[in-house]
C-alpha cells in the first residue's frame, strides 16, 4: 500500500501536549530542508523556521484517500514530505496536477 506524508498546521495545544510531542523534533529536521525549498520560507531566520516547524503536524494518508474535496473551505497549507498527491476535478475525474515531495498546496 502506498502512503503519502503531508505536513499541515496543527491546532493550538497546551504546554503539556507540546512537551509530550517533543519526541518528533528529530523528524522536523527533514521538514526544515523541505521548507527551505519553498520560496515563501527561504528568507526566514532559523528562529522563524523553528516557529513554523512547531505549528506543523505530520499526517499520513492512504493511497486514494481524499485530503479535501472541491468546494471545501481551506484549512491550511499542505506540504508533501513523501509520496504523491493528485489534484483532480470531482465531476470529471480528470487529474489537473500531480504533486510530489517538496510541493505544496492548499
Amino acid at each position: 500500500m502506498h502512503r503519502t506524508t503531508v505536513w499541515t498546521r496543527r491546532p493550538e495545544m497546551s504546554k503539556f501536549w507540546e512537551n509530550f510531542f517533543k519526541f518528533r523534533e528529530k523528524k522536523k529536521n527533514g521538514i526544515e530542508t523541505i521548507l527551505l525549498k519553498i520560496p515563501v520560507f527561504q528568507e526566514l531566520t532559523p528562529r522563524e523556521l523553528k516557529t513554523i516547524q512547531r505549528i506543523l503536524h505530520q499526517r499520513e494518508y492512504r493511497q486514494a484517500e481524499v485530503i479535501f474535496a472541491e468546494g471545501d473551505i481551506g484549512l491550511g497549507m499542505y506540504i508533501i514530505e513523501k509520496g504523491m498527491v493528485h489534484i483532480a476535478c470531482k465531476n470529471e475525474h480528470h487529474i489537473l496536477a500531480e504533486l510530489v515531495e517538496g510541493d505544496f498546496f492548499g
